[in-house]
């Protein structure tokens, strides 16, 4: 029986907009025990990322419409400044987005390719971010 991770007593809220890629992403984290809410549109995962019980983000930073510096900077401005602790998906080579994404407050970079025991540590990560932040 796996027992369910709560990051910080909240969920993780996965936003990946690619439809093969979201399940493959979630699965990855809910077999490790994380509950992980996975909206299909970039309005719901705003919303979803935006609600106090959002407390980790998993941010394929590489989105469109809007792209994941969008999103990520839209976000801090819902939540004033205080975004859920992210974790951004970069693709190698990307210097100057993984610039961008520290910058907006991304607190782990997982390079793709990755071990998906990789992204489970770096999700599992944010819960002492937050408790440093209490």
């Amino acid at each position: 029986m796996t027992q369910t991770v709560s990051v910080a007593a909240g969920r993780v809220v996965l936003w990946e907009d690619d439809p093969v890629r979201r399940p493959m992403l979630a699965a990855i984290l809910e077999a490790a025990g994380i509950q992980v809410a996975q909206p299909r549109d970039a309005e719901s995962a705003m919303a979803m990322a935006a609600a106090p019980e959002a407390a980790a983000l998993v941010l394929d930073a590489n989105v469109t419409r809007p792209s994941g510096t969008e999103f990520l900077r839209e976000l801090r401005h819902r939540r004033r400044g205080h975004p859920p602790c992210t974790v951004a998906l970069l693709q190698p080579g990307q210097a100057s987005l993984r610039s961008a994404m520290r910058e907006l407050g991304a607190v782990r970079l997982v390079s793709e390719p990755f071990d998906p025991a990789q992204l489970v540590a770096a999700v599992l990560g944010t819960q002492g971010q937050l408790e440093g932040l209490s």
